[in-house]
């Protein structure tokens, strides 16, 4: 009887272990496509505004507006 509910109980922690191990691993997919989308865009915005000749007080502070919100508060530390 202990046996099974060991045995049980183990199986149990396994699965739920490969579900939580699934949306960690989606959770990484989607920051590093989100974070290399953002880099992109903001490649594109510095080219423009540089081909564009924007003022560059005014274009270093629209490039730091487009930081996503984590990214402000590790560059405030």
């Amino acid at each position: 009887m202990t046996q099974e509910l060991v045995a049980t109980t183990t199986e149990c922690l396994v699965q739920d272990g490969i579900e939580i191990a699934k949306v960690i691993l989606m959770i990484l997919i989607i920051f590093v496509v989100r974070k290399s989308i953002v880099g992109v865009i903001r490649n594109k915005m510095r080219s423009i505004m540089e081909k564009r000749e924007v003022d560059p007080a005014a274009r270093t502070m629209i490039l730091n507006h487009t930081l996503p919100h984590e990214e402000q508060q590790i560059r405030n530390v």
